[in-house]
């Protein structure tokens, strides 16, 4: 379950652990209560730290933390400071976003204004490298791009998804992919209560609610397999179970991007696995671009968040 750091108590969090739910994820995001302010969280440093206080005290022994990188204001130092601190929090999980602008929020037209400012690529990229380089000293095992765990702790959810999953989409506004069926839910709340009272007609495992579901076509099926595989940075995406899910070998299905990211040294082929070379992270939404037929990645050089 994901948590706002400043919308839980200690009896809220007592209550969760009772019912059932045995992980928590916070949405940090800074480790600086001026950015934090800056950017429109409500909650403080401090906020943060007595969340997760409170959490292994309510028996939470798997609890993460959510972290943007480029904030405006945050330069290298302030965020080799942010991992710092949240880090002596001892979380079990810690998963690191590179910021990205989404179009009319009001942090992407203060930068459009120039009333605000964040960091170039290179700068970004540099500070995703410190990630890698403090998290490993720390303990911390690189299972995905954006994610680092604690020996035995990385999100089996996660790694149900990259490796090609179904799931579910469950309240207005969610996605969810089922038996090679990708929809998303209304998010008009008082249209997802209609359709959830008089449902009709949705797809097995759909929900009643979606407002848009597209069957997903076997070519599809394998893209999204390289791309999401590929994010999983020491597992990678096995030749054996491609062929045994496709019917076929992924060298074939995808030999001539293969053939060339091999030789820019961008994949590895080893054995039975397809991975990311470790130096193509930082340029990893170019590499899994190639894998698909059309793709928003194409658009960025970031490591993929």
């Amino acid at each position: 379950m994901e948590a706002h750091p400043g919308a839980v108590s200690a009896a809220y969090l007592r209550d969760l652990r009772r019912l059932g739910v045995n992980r928590l994820s916070f949405g940090v995001q800074s480790g600086h209560d001026d950015t934090l302010a800056r950017v429109g969280r409500w909650h403080t440093v401090e906020t943060a730290r007595r969340a997760l206080a409170w959490a292994r005290q309510a028996g939470f022994d798997n609890v993460g933390i959510d972290l943007i990188y480029g904030l405006p204001g945050d330069g290298p130092a302030r965020w080799d400071a942010t991992l710092r601190r949240v880090l002596a929090w001892q979380p079990d999980h810690i998963s690191a976003y590179a910021l990205m602008l989404e179009p009319g929020t009001p942090l992407a037209c203060a930068v459009a204004a120039g009333r605000a400012a964040i960091a170039d690529d290179d700068t970004m990229a540099d500070m995703y490298e410190a990630a890698g380089a403090r998290l490993a000293a720390a303990g911390f095992e690189q299972y995905e791009l954006s994610n680092w765990a604690q020996p035995g702790r990385a999100c089996r959810y996660n790694l149900h998804v990259w490796r090609g999953g179904d799931y579910l989409g469950v309240g207005a506004g969610a996605h969810g992919c089922v038996g090679g069926v990708r929809y998303r839910v209304t998010a008009d709340v008082a249209a997802y209560l209609q359709r959830m009272a008089e449902p009709a007609g949705a797809p097995p495992g759909v929900s009643p609610a979606a407002e848009e579901a597209h069957p997903l076509s076997r070519r599809e099926q394998m893209e999204e397999a390289m791309f999401l595989g590929l994010r999983l940075t020491q597992e990678g995406v096995s030749a054996q179970r491609f062929a045994a899910r496709f019917g076929c070998d992924l060298r074939e299905a995808f030999g001539a991007p293969l053939r060339r990211l091999v030789a820019l040294g961008l994949i590895e082929c080893r054995g039975d696995t397809v991975r990311l070379a470790p130096h193509a992270r930082l340029v990893s939404n170019r590499v899994l671009a190639e894998f698909v037929s059309i793709s928003e990645a194409k658009t960025s050089s970031r490591p993929a968040g």
